[in-house]
């Protein structure tokens, strides 16, 4: 017996089948002995085979950053999504400092109660019953600086 897995793009998405091949012979042997019988199975992958798109991040406040998302292509869904989970970085040191999971009709999200004026990097995945999908390329950005005095010149 031999396994073969191969991919086929087609109009509902990406399909993948399993596809076993046999001996006719050794399922019943007095029958066409030496003949091939092709056994394939097709399944759908069933958790979300792509990261959220336009995932973006923006200084919201001096402690909060916004971040959005889009929805998955309908094509690369391939399951029924839950939430979705978001976390966050510190950008210099690549430490993880929070995350946060939202439902699945939700696409942005607030971030508070972060350090002033420091640089993180975010992500999103969406997320599944039967698992997640992969997390979106990490999005830098950094809280606002503080506001500065503003002087007025009186002659």
């Amino acid at each position: 017996r031999s396994q073969q897995r191969e991919f086929i793009p087609n109009l509902f998405g990406d399909l993948y089948y399993n596809q076993l091949k046999t001996r006719f012979s050794r399922i019943h042997p007095t029958l066409l002995r030496g003949s091939r019988v092709i056994i394939k199975t097709w399944y759908f992958p069933i958790v979300p085979a792509e990261a959220p798109s336009n995932v973006s991040a923006k200084a919201e406040s001096t402690t909060s950053i916004r971040v959005t998302w889009g929805k998955l292509p309908w094509n690369k869904v391939h399951a029924n999504i839950t939430h979705y989970f978001i976390q966050w970085f510190n950008r210099s040191s690549q430490q993880p400092k929070g995350n946060f999971t939202v439902s699945s009709n939700i696409f942005q999200y607030v971030i508070e109660g972060l350090e002033v004026y420091k640089n993180y990097s975010v992500q999103v995945k969406a997320m599944a019953k039967s698992g997640s999908g992969p997390f979106s390329d990490l999005v830098n950005t950094s809280t606002h600086l503080p506001g500065s005095l503003k002087f007025t010149y009186i002659d």
